[in-house]
């Protein structure tokens, strides 16, 4: 923008010139002879008024001159008059000194009779002044009597260039005059480079010439025809007839035109009493006016130049005008804009007026505080977003991404320090209570506190991992080995012994931790959280709510566990599975009137594998629901062949997984296997267990009315082991309340047990409900239950587990039992 206007500007400038040019040519050029004879009336006009000053500059000149060389007298005369004061005597030699070191000409001491008695010139001694002169004579007398220093006179003489200082002092007794003279001449050229007449008149020159470039030459001559000063130094005479004198004299303006030189001639009078110079003093001025007087096209080009001076100041105020208003507040802007470009908000464009540019300097204000905005917007965003990828939104730890990170910076400083570092892995015992018994909101909660207490006892060194779920990691860098870590584990395990109290109910969750340490067990992180989660699941298969440090022979239990996994999954392929039934015995009558299918497992290699190896296995990976679907198709198959046989009243119980009832076709399954059998639903029996119904009351409470709907049983085993069963007993809809075998075991002996039993049978009785008493061993155990009114009984007293064929061999060779 600024280099558009210079362009514009100089076009401007050249046009504005032409047009000049043409007003110069036919307005101006009859009225340039007039404008010149009054610029040299002007001119000389200001040089005679400048010469006709020359008194002053002589009064000022002298003035400088006493100023300066007045405190060499006055040091001169204190010191003559301390002297004399003491009445001292002093040599000539002694004045001689005094004058030389005061830089003076002469020193006079003089008597009241007019004698010199001290003085610096010894061939003066004893000379009588009062023999040059009555004037002088008087004068000196003027002095005497008066005082103590009461005058003293300067007087100056121009012809003879000396400064004369005359100083009375009457001691008692005595009168004395000092007189001290200074040689000006001497004293200028010490201090000046010129003698003191052209130093004089070089001041007059000088100020004259720098003010009037046409004024060439100046000559001053006095009235005796004999002194004559000039700016060229010629020393001429004024050799003037005396009709021009007298002219001068009246003052009359003489002016002549010779060789292209004007000369103009002045007269003036010194009127100032203190200069001894002539009083008359005649002025010849020098004017060149060649310049002035040069032809039209000197003048139209200098008129030109004059127009063209004028457009550059126009132009140089015009662009500093364009700048000040214009280009400095686009570089406000501009500036402005810079800023924001890199990001620096806060820096506010500031124009104070009431113009476009005030207008685009707010606008862009404005946008700078949206933008502003939106980053600060975009920032929390990146910040949410950033929070979102490496923290958990649950608990606020640190995710599985981020624990990547930290725990690789981790391993490559205990690498580059060869240190140790150790990695636990830990995950809630029991929580799924939490959720199935209260809801997911309260689970939330407890992972949240659990968060809390895990940084809390780990310490702020330790990096605390969520990796989903109740699973969490730590990483603890620079330890020194597992002695250190044990009382820190110890120490977070006994905090989880303490109830966790949610929504007004006491739950206790423990924590199962696997510990691995570097570099002992793996260098990567991902060996090491492997070899962790083995450790843990060690930790958990002990008994949970505990610690195990990571061994290597605990690789080859999870190699075991994998391959049973993998074996299981072709066992139903292969038919390796078999079903044993254990009979159930009715109390009063002693026969046997149902029985329980268990599965077992015959692998071809390894043997009968019993379901406490297989079963956890199998709901892990949930093999259990086609497991679960083939004893239930076994088991009535069986129950019809049984049925043809002859055993009318038999009734096969089939025990269900948690994550077979959470199959959305699990009723239509069940019906599907009772048209494929032909078997009558009342002639199966479902057991669930309590944790079926704590995962999802409301759900497994609908599945299970529709299968009673069908005539199927519902069968709840091992009651009395959990926390909420009487809750649930009084909410389900069941048909058999199965009596946990830890209540029997003791019933003989334990009043508690036997009172708890008592009451369970009778609550069940007055609900409408059958009671079968598992466990039974003894019969003693037996009488009890039969003296209790428990309905059926169920345990090794009368058969363990056995397969069909013996199975119905009992059954036909014994129709009573008991």
């Amino acid at each position: 923008m600024k280099k558009k206007f210079i362009i514009y500007l100089i076009l401007a400038t050249v046009f504005s010139n032409i047009l000049l040019a043409v007003i110069i040519d036919h307005y101006v050029e009859n009225k340039i002879d007039n404008i010149l004879q009054d610029q040299k009336q002007d001119i000389m006009l200001q040089s005679k008024e400048k010469v006709c000053a020359f008194d002053t500059i002589l009064f000022a000149i002298d003035q400088e001159l006493k100023e300066k060389s007045e405190k060499y007298i006055l040091g001169i005369s204190k010191e003559l008059e301390e002297r004399i004061k003491m009445q001292k005597d002093m040599t000539n030699d002694e004045m001689k000194n005094i004058a030389q070191k005061f830089s003076v000409s002469e020193i006079y001491v003089i008597n009241k009779e007019g004698t010199i008695i001290y003085t610096s010139f010894p061939q003066d001694e004893n000379f009588n002044l009062f023999d040059t002169g009555r004037g002088f004579e008087k004068f000196l007398k003027s002095l005497y009597g008066q005082g103590k220093v009461r005058h003293q006179n300067i007087t100056v003489s121009s012809n003879t260039g000396i400064l004369n200082r005359y100083t009375y002092y009457g001691p008692t007794g005595r009168d004395y005059i000092i007189s001290v003279s200074i040689d000006i001449k001497d004293y200028v050229k010490k201090n000046y480079p010129k003698e003191y007449y052209d130093f004089v008149f070089s001041r007059l020159f000088q100020s004259i010439a720098e003010d009037n470039k046409y004024l060439v030459g100046i000559d001053i001559y006095s009235n005796n025809n004999v002194n004559s000063w000039s700016l060229l130094h010629t020393g001429k005479k004024f050799d003037k007839s005396k009709i021009w004198i007298s002219k001068l004299r009246k003052e009359e303006k003489i002016c002549t035109y010779k060789d292209g030189l004007h000369y103009c001639y002045h007269v003036f009078r010194l009127n100032a009493s203190e200069y001894d110079f002539t009083r008359k003093l005649y002025i010849e001025l020098i004017y060149d006016f060649s310049v002035l007087e040069k032809s039209k096209s000197d003048v139209f080009a200098f008129a030109i130049g004059i127009s063209f001076l004028m457009i550059l100041i126009t132009f140089f105020i015009t662009s500093k005008f364009f700048d000040k208003y214009v280009i400095k507040r686009m570089n406000i802007i501009n500036n402005g804009l810079k800023m924001i470009a890199k990001g620096q908000y806060d820096h506010h464009i500031e124009i104070q007026s009431n113009d476009e540019l005030s207008d685009i300097a707010d606008n862009i204000n404005k946008m700078k505080e949206k933008i502003k905005s939106r980053e600060e917007e975009l920032l929390k965003k990146r910040e949410q977003i950033h929070h979102l990828a490496y923290y958990d939104s649950l608990t606020g730890l640190p995710n599985r991404a981020l624990f990547e990170e930290k725990i690789s910076i981790a391993l490559e400083e205990a690498k580059l320090n060869k240190g140790k570092l150790a990695l636990l892995y830990m995950d809630l015992d029991n929580f799924k209570k939490v959720n199935d018994t209260i809801g997911h909101m309260f689970g939330d909660l407890l992972l949240k506190n659990v968060g809390r207490l895990l940084k809390k006892y780990l310490g702020g060194r330790a990096t605390v991992t969520r990796l989903g779920g109740d699973e969490f990691v730590a990483v603890l860098p620079k330890i020194e080995g597992s002695q250190e870590l044990i009382p820190i584990i110890e120490n977070m395990i006994k905090s989880f012994q303490n109830p966790w109290i949610l929504d007004d109910s006491e739950f206790y969750i423990t924590v199962s931790i696997g510990i691995t340490l570097y570099p002992k067990d793996g260098e990567t992180s991902h060996i090491l959280l492997k070899n962790a989660d083995t450790a843990m699941y060690s930790a958990k298969n002990n008994g949970k709510n505990s610690y195990h440090f990571y061994t290597p022979d605990l690789n080859e239990k999870m190699l075991e566990k994998l391959e049973m996994e993998n074996n299981l999954r072709h066992a139903v392929e292969r038919d390796e599975f078999i079903v044993y039934y254990q009979p159930k015995v009715q109390i009063h009558t002693g026969r046997i009137v149902g029985a329980e299918a268990l599965i077992r497992w015959k692998h071809p290699t390894k043997g009968m594998i019993p379901p406490s190896q297989f079963i956890p296995i199998a709901e892990e990976t949930r093999l259990i629901v086609p497991i679960g679907e083939w004893v239930l198709r076994n088991a009535c198959r069986q129950n019809k062949t049984w049925q043809e046989l002859g055993y009318h009243s038999m009734v096969v119980s089939v025990n269900l997984s948690v994550i077979q009832i959470q199959q959305p076709n699990f009723v239509e399954t069940v019906k599907k296997i009772l048209k494929e059998t032909g078997i009558k639903p009342s002639c199966l029996e479902l057991e669930i267990t309590e944790n079926i119904i704590m995962k999802d009351f409301e759900c497994a409470n609908n599945i299970l009315n529709n299968l009673r709907k069908l005539g199927i049983g519902i069968s709840l085993d091992d009651f009395g082991k959990g926390y909420s069963s009487l809750n649930y007993l009084k909410q389900l809809e069941i048909d058999v309340l199965k009596i946990d075998k830890a209540f029997v075991d003791d019933i003989t002996e334990n009043n508690h047990q036997q009172a708890i039993v008592k009451a369970v049978i009778d609550m069940a009785h007055s609900m409408n409900i059958v009671v079968v008493a598992e466990g039974v061993e003894t019969w003693e155990q037996f009488k009890f239950l039969k003296d209790l009114h428990c309905d059926k009984v169920q345990g090794y007293l009368f058969s363990k587990p056995l397969p069909v064929i013996e199975m119905e061999v009992m059954m036909r060779g014994k129709k009573k039992i008991c």
